[in-house]
């Protein structure tokens, strides 16, 4: 479309959501495989849409009622429910097998993960090391899904890829190298972690 196209999220059936300048407004499309859909246009950001594990809801963030806040669509992108009301900014949105939401907050100062469940309510930090954790994906695979994956900054300014245990909190870096590395993704069968690396 000779345009922006951002942020891709692949859902059950092998449905793509991401989002797209296609009509100058950064709206959220979705995909089978045909022509594109525009399933969310409202004024503002349509951003980081994620389908849940059954298909019939999808998460994302929209600034149509100020800053960026979670809410939950409907697979034709009516609104469901808002699921965030926070000061802060509250984005990138990823679900656990089981239905519950990561997302990034500023709530804590620098962006952080925080979990909630996927109707909303209280939200816990997940990640409290680091001053900006970012890019948080769920594992979706058998056996996994209580580890989530995300890119952080430490005290050296250096992008790295985490995974974390949401139960114990226990951390481990995967990464160890120069450069930014950023946006990790778990294969579907939770073997893997794929990233975009910028640098050497």
């Amino acid at each position: 479309n000779r345009s922006l196209n951002i942020l891709p999220s692949v859902g059950p059936g092998g449905v793509v959501l991401f989002t797209s300048y296609a009509k100058r407004n950064p709206d959220l499309w979705k995909s089978s495989g045909g022509a594109p859909v525009r399933i969310s246009k409202y004024p503002g950001l349509n951003l980081g849409g994620a389908m849940s594990p059954d298909g019939g809801s999808i998460a994302v963030a929209l600034s149509k009622d100020g800053n960026a806040e979670i809410y939950k669509l409907d697979k034709a992108g009516n609104v469901k429910a808002r699921l965030t009301k926070n000061a802060a900014i509250d984005g990138s949105p990823s679900w656990s097998p089981g239905g519950q939401l990561a997302f990034v907050s500023s709530r804590a100062g620098g962006p952080q993960v925080f979990r909630m469940s996927g109707n909303g309510g209280s939200a816990s930090r997940v990640t409290k090391n680091g001053s900006y954790n970012q890019s948080p994906d769920w594992c979706q695979a058998e056996g996994c899904g209580q580890w989530i994956v995300y890119s952080g900054r430490d005290s050296s300014n250096r992008y790295d890829i985490y995974k974390i245990d949401v139960k114990s909190g226990t951390r481990k870096r995967l990464t160890q190298s120069s450069g930014r590395n950023l946006d990790p993704s778990w294969s579907p069968d939770g073997r893997l972690v794929s990233y975009f690396k910028d640098g050497n």
